[in-house]
């Protein structure tokens, strides 16, 4: 269980500004107790994407994300917040703020250390 906390927030206004999809993933999170999991699943199911009870929607998007992230090629196009968020919205399922949820995850393992284990596992 990953708990977001208000010094995350406040850190992801100022690198990515104050959007549409930060502030839905926010109120999302404030629904659901700021459990990062929990508001994954509902900003899914909100959208009309399938969710299986015990389902692991956020680690599977973390997967996704990280192994595309972490191909060389794509690797050298993102140095923060931001440039990983402009490639998650292009790579993962609408809406936008599966996206933003899937950052802070990102964000907590920390974009430094996202590639390490791809790496390894190559």
């Amino acid at each position: 269980m990953t708990t977001v906390t208000k010094q995350e927030v406040e850190k992801f206004r100022s690198e990515l500004g104050d959007s549409p999809e930060l502030q839905k993933t926010v109120d999302t999170l404030e629904e659901c107790d700021w459990i990062l999991e929990d508001a994954t699943t509902l900003i899914a199911s909100r959208a009309g994407e399938p969710v299986e009870m015990g389902d692991s929607l956020l680690e599977n998007l973390v997967e996704k994300s990280r192994k595309h992230l972490c191909k060389s090629e794509v690797k050298a196009g993102w140095t923060d917040l931001k440039d990983v968020l402009d490639i998650l919205k292009e790579i993962l399922p609408p809406p936008a703020p599966l996206a933003v949820a899937c950052l802070f995850k990102l964000s907590e393992i920390g974009l430094r250390n996202l590639c390490g284990s791809v790496e390894s596992e190559s």
